[in-house]
């Protein structure tokens, strides 16, 4: 009969014996002998040999290392099982903070096989969800409202976690809440020995709040798990929720923040758990991305190694394929990117109560559509807009009517959405205020265009986010030209885009078939004239803008004319908006 002891934290009523050091402990006759030292519970038989076993808990007498000691019997599974669990054993293998010592005595087939919570609990660390369902059917229905308190958490844990790897909402919030409320059942005592309890149930909230689309509230969650006190720096579910937060804050433009954690995970977490390790590669790749920097970007994603298909949860498969997809719609490939989300959308690992990431798959094609010049078809992909992704949609919506020139269809879907847009992602924030100055511009508010030209530099310079302003390049070193004051404040930060960004817009106009009405790819220079003449400028401004002879805007505007088969400017800026050109 095993103490009811080990629940409560009271050794008192247990016998120790104290070992040399090193002495070893057979475990059964087949196994290799596993060298303990230390304080141990073991019943020694008058012949010599050991009999029955119990795991020593964390608590030990002053002056020996904090532990978990074991002593094993001859064959004496059941037991050495039972007291695993009871020892909250099963937490400490999901949170990676188990000894050595434990987690190879759960290994051991005939032990996991005595309590199937230990072997799904030991799946789940592999990241092996078959066989975490398989260990799961084994236990009764009743064995998780009933029976010892540290059973019965270890089953909610190991459920939670299963959820989490399969994308179900639902039905993770439901065993989160349940573990937390066994948590804080526990003995103060017991719980001040589980420092990595609490941290553990944030790593799994947090992942659920993300797969509803809560950013704020996993944001929270994950930063108070990975910054919890009087858990080891190496333990896994520590590590898992700072790779999170570090993916989280990358995907929310918080590009700084993103790389400290990230740096953090990768410095010491080791081999402490897949899963933050892979997060914060992913957070990297993410960095890389939005400062467009594609060739660390790539190298990031293939240290990360996500593919779908295997058993990743479906944060990890969706924010490593929107990075893809977004890495080739940079490198002038949007034609690719939207193959790529087209298989993603209806993928396996989207099962479950993923409907955010629907959305936010549906929210990236439209616009990868819109880089590929085909605002139309974006517009309609947006239409009407997704709810779990209405911030992204409504900027995109305006940005294709924008491009359509639909001024105040764009203008009317803006004044709509910029009041919620504190909390979105600040790359979106960004893609918001170049439009709204661009409107603003067009109604002849150029003091509002310029507090919003200045907010979005500002704030790109500050995360070094550059990939915001490609869609909205070519209009935005025109507006800079013509500017000098402000482009004396933001002059670093724009000479540190790539070379090839400003050269982005002749890819999309390369892309423009014949039947358009298109009979070559405008030049650099005149992609520049066609932007100021969408804005009004005469041709003497526009000289003075590019600092070039007016003769020279007017061989640039025969050019244009002539490529885009029109013969006035206000047909030219009508085909060159048609195209996406300006």
């Amino acid at each position: 009969m095993i103490s009811d002891d080990l629940e409560t934290g009271d050794m008192s009523s247990l016998a120790t014996s104290q070992f040399p050091e090193p002495t070893t402990i057979p475990w059964a006759p087949e196994t290799e002998d596993l060298p303990v030292s230390g304080y141990a519970l073991v019943e020694v038989r008058t012949d010599g040999s050991f009999g029955r076993a119990r795991l020593l808990p964390d608590a030990v007498p002053p002056g020996e290392v904090t532990a978990v000691r074991m002593a094993l019997a001859h064959g004496a599974w059941s037991e050495v099982a039972t007291t695993l669990v009871r020892s909250h054993a099963v937490v400490r293998l999901l949170a990676g903070t188990a000894e050595p010592i434990v987690r190879a005595a759960a290994e051991i087939d005939a032990v996991s096989a005595e309590e199937p919570v230990l072997r799904a609990a030991l799946a789940v660390c592999r990241g092996d969800g078959e066989s975490t369902v398989a260990a799961l059917a084994r236990i009764g229905s009743t064995e998780g409202v009933s029976g010892p308190a540290a059973h019965r958490l270890g089953i909610a844990c190991t459920r939670l976690a299963q959820a989490r790897l399969r994308g179900d909402v639902t039905a993770g919030t439901a065993h989160e809440s349940r573990a937390r409320l066994l948590m804080n059942q526990l003995p103060v005592a017991v719980l001040a020995e589980l420092p990595e309890l609490p941290v553990l149930l944030d790593a799994h909230l947090g992942s659920l709040q993300l797969l509803s689309g809560g950013l704020q509230e996993a944001a929270h969650t994950l930063a108070r798990g990975a910054a919890a006190s009087g858990v080891p720096d190496e333990c896994a579910a520590r590590a898992d929720c700072e790779g999170q937060l570090a993916l989280l804050e990358a995907f929310r433009g918080n590009l700084r923040r993103a790389v400290v954690h990230a740096d953090r995970v990768l410095e010491l977490a080791g081999d402490a758990g897949r899963a933050g390790v892979t997060h914060a590669h992913l957070a990297h790749a993410w960095v890389h991305l939005e400062g467009d920097e594609l060739e660390q970007a790539h190298e990031r994603l293939e240290l990360a190694g996500v593919v779908p298909g295997g058993d990743w949860e479906p944060w990890l498969v969706a924010s490593s394929l929107l990075a893809r997809a977004r890495l080739l719609a940079a490198e002038g490939e949007p034609e690719a990117s939207l193959r790529l989300l087209a298989e993603a959308t209806g993928a396996t690992w989207a099962a479950g109560n993923a409907e955010w990431f629907r959305d936010l798959l549906a929210v990236d094609s439209a616009e990868f559509l819109i880089a590929a010049g085909e605002p139309q078809r974006a517009l309609a992909l947006v239409t009407p807009l997704p709810p779990r992704a209405a911030s992204g949609s409504s900027v995109l919506a305006a940005v294709a009517r924008w491009d359509i020139g639909d001024m105040r269809g764009a203008r009317a879907v803006l004044g709509t959405v910029v009041p919620a847009l504190l909390g979105a992602p600040v790359g979106l924030q960004i893609r918001s205020w170049l439009l709204e100055a661009r409107l603003a511009q067009d109604h002849g508010d150029g003091e509002r265009a310029r507090i919003l030209v200045d907010r979005a530099l500002r704030v790109g310079s500050a995360e070094g986010l550059r990939r915001p302003f490609a869609h909205d390049w070519a209009w935005l070193s025109g507006y800079l030209a013509r500017d000098v004051g402000l482009m004396r404040v933001h002059r670093g930060f724009v000479a540190s885009f790539p070379p090839w960004r400003s050269r982005q817009p002749l890819v999309r106009a390369a892309a423009v078939s014949a039947d358009a009405g298109v009979v070559g790819t405008l030049t650099e220079r005149e992609g520049e004239v066609l932007e100021l003449l969408a804005q009004m400028y005469s041709t003497e401004e526009i000289a003075s803008a590019l600092f070039v002879s007016p003769n020279t805007v007017k061989t640039h505007l025969k050019g244009i004319f002539g490529k885009l088969c029109v013969s006035r400017r206000v047909d030219a800026v009508r085909r060159g908006r048609d195209l996406g050109l300006c």
